[in-house]
């Protein structure tokens, strides 16, 4: 971006832009998008969007910030109270839910960006998500670190994060044939809480003098 907005009329104007630019994305893809098109859905001039951004890139970086800020609110609201009780299943269950819903609300602009998403290089958005969920699992195992045998939490936010991106971009924008979105959630569910399930450790048995 050019020049932060400092007044409200001007931040409005920016806004206007990067909504403009999803709606454009969403109805011509990223290849049919030019600054042209965005200009005249936020109904301003394109000398004014130029004010502001430098390029249709710079209106494509905004716009993922502004969606990935979006999504990072709506998972601290929904997970930070799941934490303490230990029930992987509801995190995950919840965490899912939450990414499905983000995809439908705007479906149209999700499988636009997804359709280019190796074009784009919109990279940042995967990082700050897996960012996110690193620090989610490392809280919820330090709180629990006497129930899970030992994690690499790393690794395994890695894989959960990458896999369940790759999953949901390619059930929306592919539309396999006899699935639906409740045998999906149910079996990603089951297959990423499972692991954790696993996990748990077993309880030791008590001694003969114990039981006594």
């Amino acid at each position: 971006m050019k020049k932060a907005p400092s007044q409200g009329r001007s931040r409005q104007t920016v806004d206007a832009l990067i909504e403009a630019t999803a709606r454009v994305i969403a109805e011509r893809g990223w290849q049919g998008t030019t600054t042209n098109h965005v200009a005249v859905r936020a109904g301003v001039s394109v000398g004014s969007l130029y004010q502001y951004f430098e390029s249709r890139e710079d209106l494509l970086t905004a716009l993922m910030h502004r969606e990935r800020d979006r999504f990072m609110q709506r998972l601290e609201a929904a997970v930070t109270g799941l934490m303490g009780d230990g029930n992987a299943r509801q995190v995950i269950r919840t965490l899912l839910e939450i990414a499905f819903t983000e995809c439908e609300q705007d479906e149209a602009l999700f499988t636009a960006l997804s359709n280019d998403w190796h074009i784009l290089g919109a990279s940042e958005f995967a990082d700050a998500l897996e960012v996110y969920m690193l620090d989610a699992l490392r809280l919820f195992l330090s709180r629990l670190y006497d129930v899970y045998e030992p994690i690499d939490a790393a690794t395994v936010s890695f894989m959960l994060t990458n896999g369940a991106v790759m999953i949901i971009s390619r059930f929306f924008t592919n539309k396999p044939m006899g699935v639906t979105k409740q045998k999906l959630l149910d079996e990603m569910t089951e297959l990423y809480a499972g692991y954790f399930e696993r996990k748990v450790r077993t309880p030791e048995p008590l001694t003969t003098s114990a039981r006594a």
